[in-house]
């Protein structure tokens, strides 16, 4: 049995009319053979990225594939779905982002851990937008979180790559025809990986931002939303 991935279930921006095409509609009717249904996230979610206005895209963040535990993943690469508030846990990705976030809107030199920057939410000194609203805003001012591969088989991380490298490969390079002037942010080596066609000009790489360390390479590290300004991250 499978799920198909039918684009009747989203509201297709003309942007990205002309990367479904024919054989690409048959190419993921192919996918949706080989991974079932026991996968993550839910086939509503995963081409979500077509509602946005690609045009309107200034920032392409791309890490590896969808979280594996069922009902995380919400089609945004990185954004956490069962989260209500920032005192709820996160997972390491999600939480290294929030305290690069903090480094940066406080102008501090150092990244702190996760409690102080959660004190700093509670009494409105770091005013991150709840979990619910920071990915829709980051969104809305041009901001495409993507994966390399759009689902995983639940519980296994990074199971379905092969299956969807040759779709991905596609849909990058025509995100990068479309919207030659977007930065990619590339996180870990899948991304680094799928995205060297990317001009040096126009990407910052890093490790992938699961891993807490600060030596150049690593997410925190390199710090790439501070070289974004034209995005606001936290408000």
């Amino acid at each position: 049995m499978r799920v198909n991935f039918c684009l009747s279930s989203y509201e297709v921006h003309d942007s990205w009319k002309g990367f479904f095409n024919l054989p690409r509609m048959m190419e993921l009717d192919r996918i949706s053979s080989s991974i079932g249904k026991d996968f993550t996230p839910n086939a509503d979610k995963v081409l979500r990225f077509c509602k946005t206005d690609l045009s309107k895209m200034k920032v392409i963040i791309l890490g590896q594939d969808p979280y594996p535990q069922q009902g995380v993943a919400t089609g945004r690469a990185f954004e956490v779905g069962d989260i209500k508030s920032w005192n709820d846990p996160v997972n390491n990705s999600l939480g290294n982002m929030i305290k690069l976030f903090h480094k940066n809107y406080m102008d501090i030199d150092e990244v702190l851990g996760i409690g102080p920057v959660r004190k700093d939410i509670a009494e409105g000194k770091f005013p991150l937008l709840p979990p619910k609203k920071l990915f829709p805003h980051l969104e809305e001012q041009g901001v495409l979180f993507l994966n390399t591969a759009l689902t995983c088989k639940i519980g296994e991380s990074n199971s379905h790559r092969d299956i969807w490298q040759n779709f991905a490969k596609e849909l990058l390079r025509f995100i990068h025809k479309a919207n030659p002037q977007a930065k990619w942010l590339l996180w870990g080596g899948n991304a680094c990986e799928m995205g060297d066609f990317v001009p040096a000009a126009n990407k910052l790489e890093s490790h992938h931002p699961m891993l807490y360390a600060k030596k150049p390479g690593s997410f925190l590290g390199e710090n790439h939303f501070a070289k974004c300004p034209e995005i606001n991250w936290v408000k």
